[in-house]
């Protein structure tokens, strides 16, 4: 975005100001990047509405928010692994009149396994809810925000995203850089009109799920390696403001990154495979019954 749209931007910002506070959707609020995404919004004034699939967590925070902050906080109880969700969610601000200035796609999850684990309604739901939807929800509410000549769009992407593969979680990987592309694609045709785009790539973050996971626990090994959750949404939050279509975050998202404009991307895939099975145990798949098939009749 130019300074001429970035001035545009400002002026249609505090023309909303002028009769409400601005409002920010944010999916996956109900733990981790998302709860405290939600608690850093509601702390510079934005009324929110809080999606996840957990209604007695989202109902605990946004009465936290309301009565800390003195901001409405909407509740909206959505699986995004279901097609007509953001359809819905859409339809139901609409019918209540809520408007939405910026919108954060965060929820995710991981899973972790070699691809033929999981049975192919899985990882079907899994695409829905990674790419899917936030890639809808984008699409409903653009619209209003060019309308109003601001907006702006968080994707929550990963380290995963910069990574040449994701071995052991395969759809991890695609999905990120689905978003990380999307968010540079959309920045570029919307910037002049005031919306802002940017995609998130941190590498894992104390108190979120990923460092729970099979695979992800492992990072837990050196604490070093771990990126602090209220510091990363802030970086998050600072790179939109910015404008910085992708930010890279923390320790291992930055040698990630940095080692994938050095090493050949072949080598690189090789030898990040290498290491996931090392960090993880996970065992190499040579034969069918290492993956729990049975021979062929």
């Amino acid at each position: 975005m130019n300074r001429s749209a970035k001035r545009r931007q400002e002026m249609a910002r505090q023309a909303i100001l002028r009769h409400r506070r601005l409002c920010a959707l944010v999916t996956g609020a109900s733990s981790g990047i998302g709860r405290e995404l939600s608690h850093l919004l509601a702390e510079k004034g934005h009324d929110l509405v809080l999606v996840a699939r957990r209604t007695d967590l989202l109902k605990e925070l946004a009465a936290e928010l309301e009565i800390k902050h003195g901001i409405t906080a909407t509740v909206i109880t959505a699986d995004l692994g279901e097609v007509s969700s953001p359809g819905a969610i859409a339809e139901e601000l609409a019918g209540r009149g809520v408007e939405i200035d910026v919108l954060v796609n965060n929820a995710g999850y991981t899973m972790d396994g070699h691809f033929l684990q999981f049975p192919w309604e899985q990882h079907h739901q899994y695409v829905k809810v990674m790419a899917v939807a936030p890639t809808e929800l984008t699409y409903r509410f653009l619209p209003n925000m060019v309308r109003r000549g601001f907006g702006q769009v968080l994707n929550v992407a990963s380290v995963g995203g910069l990574l040449p593969g994701t071995p052991f979680d395969a759809l991890y990987g695609p999905s990120k850089i689905y978003l990380i592309t999307l968010t540079r694609s959309l920045a570029v045709e919307w910037g002049a009109a005031g919306v802002s785009f940017s995609a998130f790539c941190p590498g894992p973050v104390k108190d979120t799920a990923i460092v729970e996971t099979p695979h992800g626990v492992t990072w837990t090994r050196v604490p070093a390696f771990l990126s602090d959750l209220r510091e990363s949404v802030e970086g998050a939050w600072a790179a939109l403001e910015k404008d910085k279509t992708v930010q890279v975050w923390g320790p291992v998202s930055r040698a990630v990154y940095l080692t994938g404009r050095v090493l050949p991307t072949a080598f690189w895939n090789r030898l990040n495979g290498r290491m996931v099975r090392w960090l993880s145990k996970e065992p190499l798949i040579k034969t069918p019954a290492d993956a729990g098939l049975t021979e062929l009749r």
